[in-house]
């Protein structure tokens, strides 16, 4: 089996030091590159001159591969190859390399792919995600080199450099949570006018309560500290990111829906969350290990 590791899969560029860590809980040791997701800070801002790509093709592409992770689709995942790593990746190959993603894909799917033009070929994508609990620094990580294939008939593009790998990931990092604590830090700073330019259209018709009554709730803890502590995908457009409100034994955490565009849909909380509410994983472990041997066992 071929696994290209050109480029380190959470920073394209940097983090190339190695450090060594436990594995997708199976005992052996792997050598990994920290994460930095430099592809956060590389994104692309396009313009209506931009006639040829969009970052949204892009994703919604990458979303298709992953999609085919969680049905086990590995022949349709191997058509979205281009024809040099086709040849040296088989169905059979991608089989053995996914096998244990998909138990986790079918309780928490992939975090949203971040996608940003290569800086090594102006003609490729970078698309980055992880897999793995919404709690837990360490994950499964895949990176994607995509092409837009020069021909029109089949796919707009194709995957020419497939890597995954075992990392450490700052969950505070993601596009999402930095929209998460920005419109936490508005509604405690009391900047309604901030806050409402940060949220989807339908937040205020779903919310239980207005952004200015949201403001006069949150008084009691503006002097609170707040980290992320969970970092939940609902499927490939959203996520829920939970902060931890420190020294607030009453109401710990508060939940703010962020989507891909980081428009803040929804708010839950604060409330107190049990770990089982944070991380899914923890509900279904037997069910997991037994979807993880059979995956194992149908490998050839």
């Amino acid at each position: 089996m071929h696994e290209n590791t050109k480029a380190d899969v959470g920073e394209v560029k940097a983090g190339r030091s190695m450090k060594t860590i436990a594995a997708w809980g199976c005992g052996a040791l792997l050598l990994v590159g920290g994460i930095a997701f430099a592809l956060i800070t590389a994104a692309v801002v396009f313009t209506v001159k931009d006639t040829i790509d969009t970052v949204d093709e892009v994703r919604t592409f990458a979303d298709g591969f992953a999609g085919e992770i969680k049905s086990g689709d590995y022949d349709r995942l191997h058509a979205r190859l281009s024809e040099e790593l086709g040849s040296e990746m088989s169905p059979a190959d991608l089989n053995e390399t996914f096998a244990l993603m998909r138990p986790v894909v079918a309780v928490v799917p992939p975090t949203p792919f971040i996608v940003a033009k290569s800086d090594d070929n102006p003609k490729h994508w970078e698309a980055f995600t992880t897999i793995g609990s919404p709690v837990a620094p360490m994950a499964q990580t895949i990176h994607l080199v995509i092409a837009r294939e020069p021909s029109s008939s089949g796919s707009r593009y194709s995957i020419v450099e497939l890597s995954t790998d075992f990392a450490l990931r700052d969950l505070s990092a993601f596009p999402q949570s930095e929209r998460a604590l920005a419109f936490h830090q508005a509604l405690i700073d009391g900047d309604v006018s901030r806050a409402r330019g940060m949220i989807d259209a339908s937040f205020e018709d779903e919310a239980a309560l207005s952004l200015e009554e949201q403001v006069e709730a949150f008084k009691p803890i503006r002097d609170k500290q707040v980290e992320v502590v969970a970092f939940l995908p609902l499927d490939e457009r959203r996520v829920d990111v939970t902060l931890v409100i420190h020294e607030n034994p009453q109401a710990p955490t508060v939940t703010y829906q962020v989507d891909v565009n980081k428009k803040v849909h929804a708010m839950k909380g604060p409330r107190s969350m049990s770990i089982n509410e944070l991380d899914p994983l923890r509900k279904a472990p037997k069910e997991m290990l037994d979807e993880i041997v059979r995956e194992l066992s149908a490998i050839p």
